[in-house]
This record gives structure tokens, C-alpha cells and sequence, in this order.
């Protein structure tokens, strides 16, 4: 399985060539993505997340749910 999102980069950043700009980045797996989010992406930003599951895209409720932190067993 391979996970890649979209996001817009932060206003302010160290890189000034990323700053505002969508970015992209991909992951082994759903768990580590929605880790990644939780920790990189603020909450108000969350909504611009767009999300491909080996190329199928992600929409709606179940983007929602996939960019929430996993819970651990």
C-alpha cells in the first residue's frame, strides 16, 4: 500500500520555496500518515489535505477519518 497526500505548506516557513506553496509526501502505510498529519498539518489546515490510496483518491467522510490519529491498541 502506499498513502500520499496533498497539503499547502505553512505561511511561515525556514524554506522560503515551500512557504504557501502545496506540497507533497508520501507513506508506507495509513497509520503513519494520520501520525504525520496529526503532528505537521494544524487542525485548520486539515481540510485542504487531499489524500490518494494507491492512486484511488480519498474523499469526504472517509478523509476525515483516515487523517485522525490512530488510536494505539
Amino acid at each position: 500500500m502506499t498513502v500520499r497526500i496533498t497539503f499547502r505548506g505553512p505561511e511561515i516557513s525556514e524554506h522560503e520555496e515551500q512557504t504557501g506553496k502545496y506540497q507533497q509526501q508520501s507513506f508506507p502505510d495509513l497509520a503513519t500518515t494520520s501520525d504525520w498529519i496529526a503532528l505537521h498539518i494544524p487542525e485548520t489546515e486539515r481540510r485542504l489535505v487531499k489524500m490518494w490510496i494507491d492512486d484511488i483518491a480519498i474523499t469526504g467522510a472517509t478523509l476525515e477519518a483516515s487523517i485522525r490519529p490512530i488510536p494505539a491498541p
